[in-house]
């Protein structure tokens, strides 16, 4: 009965983890940045200067509001981020990932009590064993890769034929011509169908073997636990003066 509940209650937190952790991370995938140095960066906002004609610009990106508010927030945070977004893109996006994972795991304890109070009943070494054995299994090597994976060569090749076969014919008027564009289109697909679901599969199965993993921890914690509980009994109640 212990085993089933427990088993349950791993599930939900890795329905939370995956929220927090797993899909928020493709937000802020962005390209190296542009433009000038950091330390001549405006503030946002203070790029209103006159622009050439273009097309009108599209939905401000996720990271941008991040960085609006935070500008608002904390000036110095903000230019520290700043910094970091030009002089080292990669730390920039997981640490983003990182805080936005942990607001959204905390929304997620706070939606859902009856998780809350489960994770509290675990030593905090374990409660946190538990959190970051889930998180490795969704990071962004780990997800699913829906629709803008970070991918391997074979999936942005088929990507790049299928946006060129749907572009040329889009633009043909020849009937035979765009049926024929069509079938090789619909091949094309095909392949990325399976190339993205044989991506999924090896995802749960990490997943599967990260959950395998800390019921075995638990478990030996389980039989383990009046070991456990006089070492933390001594921890707590010795002689500090006496450590070596």
């Amino acid at each position: 009965m212990k085993t089933f509940f427990l088993r349950n209650w791993l599930g939900i937190v890795l329905v939370c983890l995956a929220a927090a952790l797993g899909a928020k991370a493709q937000e802020f995938e962005e390209p190296p940045p542009l433009g000038p140095p950091p330390d001549e960066m405006p503030p946002p906002g203070a790029l209103d200067s006159p622009k050439t004609a273009g097309p009108p610009p599209g939905p401000e990106a996720p990271v941008d509001i991040w960085m609006n508010r935070m500008h608002q927030r904390n000036p110095d945070e903000f230019r520290r981020f700043q910094r970091m977004r030009h002089q080292d893109p990669e730390g920039f996006r997981k640490e983003l990932v990182t805080r936005l994972g942990r607001k959204r795991l905390e929304a997620s304890m706070a939606a859902h009590p009856r998780l809350r109070a489960f994770l509290e009943t675990l030593p905090e070494p374990e409660r946190m064993d538990v959190i970051l054995a889930l998180s490795r299994a969704l990071r962004p090597e780990g997800p699913p890769t829906p629709p803008n994976e970070s991918a391997g060569p074979e999936t942005r090749q088929l990507r790049e034929d299928i946006n060129r076969l749907a572009g040329e014919c889009r633009k043909t008027d020849d009937p035979a011509q765009r049926e024929k564009l069509q079938a090789e289109l619909r091949v094309k697909l095909g392949e990325m169908f399976d190339t993205r679901e044989k991506e999924r599969e090896r995802h749960i199965s990490r997943i599967q073997s990260e959950i395998a993993k800390l019921q075995q921890m638990l478990e030996s914690r389980r039989a383990s636990r009046e070991e456990i509980i006089e070492r933390r009994l001594r921890e707590l109640t010795e002689d500090e003066t006496l450590q070596w």
